[in-house]
């Protein structure tokens, strides 16, 4: 039988991932995002990822001329 008092005391010494608690609207948008349809997922997934890509410098100084 598992010793869940060993067990648990092991598992929140942890300090691999130091995790903190959702705001209100990240739980309301990852409420969303479980309606969500495949496809749907899919392009919020494709946006997300093009929103944290870093433009490179050279790209990023010919939009300003």
């Amino acid at each position: 039988m598992l010793d869940r008092a060993k067990f648990e005391g092991s598992y929140n010494k942890s300090d691999e991932f130091d995790w903190q608690a959702l705001s209100a609207t990240e739980l309301r948008l990852i409420q969303l995002y479980r309606r969500m349809s495949a496809d749907d997922r899919k392009r919020v997934r494709r946006m997300a990822e093009i929103l944290t890509e870093i433009p490179e410098v050279a790209s990023r100084d010919k939009s300003c001329a």
